[in-house]
């Protein structure tokens, strides 16, 4: 049984650094006294442990499964990659749910997903859904659109 390090272990290798990473970063880091309320790291640490989580068991799949090698993709990595910066860059500007969903509709078309069905409810389905639990359950404020201001 040959183990060959190929892309989706090098970028679940990665995702669990970068994760780690993010984490790790989190802590230490010094607040206002909220008076009972959650810190604003909160959220965020409950998603990190979740990514971390995810990455370390999408890595052991990738380990132990016995895959040939497969041609690099470095061209769609590269894509989203690209697409994950502009997403953190444009967020202020353009507001949490236009960005969202557009780097969800990307992502998913360039992994493949073609039905329009899956394509709007993930992609736009999932971004509306995060922006309204925030801003209207939670009241918590994510970054708005000047286009979508009532979102």
């Amino acid at each position: 049984m040959t183990r060959v390090i190929n892309e989706r272990f090098a970028v679940s290798f990665a995702l669990l650094l970068l994760g780690a990473g993010l984490s790790a970063s989190s802590f230490g880091l010094r607040f206002a006294d909220l008076g009972g309320a959650f810190s604003p790291m909160f959220f965020p640490r409950i998603v990190l442990f979740f990514w971390v989580a995810l990455a370390t068991a999408n890595l052991v799949a990738d380990f132990m499964a016995q895959q040939p090698p497969a041609p690099l993709r470095l061209v769609r990595v590269t894509i989203i990659a690209a697409a994950a910066l502009a997403l953190a860059l444009l967020m202020p500007h353009l507001g949490f749910f236009l960005t969202g969903a557009g780097f969800g509709l990307l992502t998913l078309w360039l992994l493949g997903v073609r039905d329009w069905r899956g394509l709007l409810l993930v992609g736009v389905g999932l971004p509306l859904a995060m922006a309204v639990l925030f801003s209207r359950v939670l009241r918590m404020p994510l970054p708005s659109s000047p286009f979508l201001w009532w979102l």
